[in-house]
């Protein structure tokens, strides 16, 4: 490196081997194009704050989208999904015990996911969202998260879905657009605990440490990428599942995840019985 001398008017030095410029270009190509961009007005309705580098909306607004699929749509909590997974888990369980080849064919296609070698995929995505799906499969295992527990969120997210989708357009539904959907069903299905245990069970892991709540970070490329590749699968059969479930429930609990009003049982005006001779009191 002794004998590399420095252009004039562009290199000021050669320092330990390293070339270091008098007049650096602009590392960033994009300046103009940024302040030009972020001069205009959020997309979001009634947001007044400037765009956020190149996309269409502000900061606030582009971090709440990759949070959660929507720039202004709300998180599905778990205590929302966690119906909808008991009755999914229950539907899933007797159409085993019966021998459906779907619901068969789909529960070893989780087996072979969450328990197979190798990676889940390769591909030229800089982000390598096939590395964190990969680990969030891991806490899955590690929580104790059975293939049929994998089948049943699929199959609770749609019938949550087409549930919602029937709300009147005039009442707030849970799902705002598909891109909503796909990342909140992503999320449920890469939650690291049983939804339908009980609490203490949902404490512990298959290693006896107490790290089940560990979740992890699960980003916006990841939620994609688990989406896509799983729906591919079993996105047909979770359709059709969630329909008969839906069917079965017959109206029974609402789009939220709640039961229905309940009204007064028959006959609860009627006299009681007494234990020794069945007269009335």
């Amino acid at each position: 490196m002794d004998n590399i001398q420095p252009k004039s008017g562009l290199l000021s030095r050669i320092s330990r081997g390293r070339l270091v410029l008098r007049h650096a270009p602009d590392c960033r190509p994009l300046t103009g194009q940024i302040a030009r961009n972020e001069e205009h007005r959020c997309d979001v309705p009634d947001c007044h704050r400037s765009r956020w580098k190149l996309g269409s909306r502000c900061r606030a607004h582009a971090r709440h989208y990759e949070a959660t699929g929507h720039p202004t749509a709300r998180t599905i909590r778990r205590g929302t999904w966690r119906p909808w997974v008991v009755e999914a888990a229950s539907f899933v369980g007797q159409q085993l015990r019966l021998a459906h080849p779907g619901i068969d064919a789909a529960v070893s296609w989780a087996a072979g996911e969450l328990f197979g070698s190798g990676k889940a995929a390769r591909r030229s995505d800089p982000r390598r969202p096939h590395t964190g799906y990969s680990r969030a499969l891991a806490r899955l295992r590690a929580g104790g998260v059975g293939p049929d527990d994998f089948v049943a969120r699929w199959v609770a997210a749609y019938a949550f879905r087409q549930l919602d989708a029937e709300e009147p357009r005039s009442q707030r539904r849970s799902f705002r657009d598909d891109s909503h959907f796909q990342h909140q069903a992503a999320k449920l299905l890469l939650h690291p605990q049983p939804l339908g245990a009980p609490a203490w069970a949902r404490q512990h892991t298959e290693d006896g440490s107490a790290d089940g709540t560990a979740v992890g970070r699960i980003n916006f490329s990841v939620r994609r990428f688990a989406f896509d590749r799983v729906n591919a699968a079993l996105g047909l059969l979770a359709f059709r599942a969630a329909d008969e479930l839906n069917k079965r429930l017959g109206g029974s609990r609402s789009a939220t995840g709640d039961l229905r009003p309940v009204a007064r049982v028959s006959h609860d005006d009627a006299p009681f019985l007494t234990s020794n001779n069945n007269s009335t009191t």
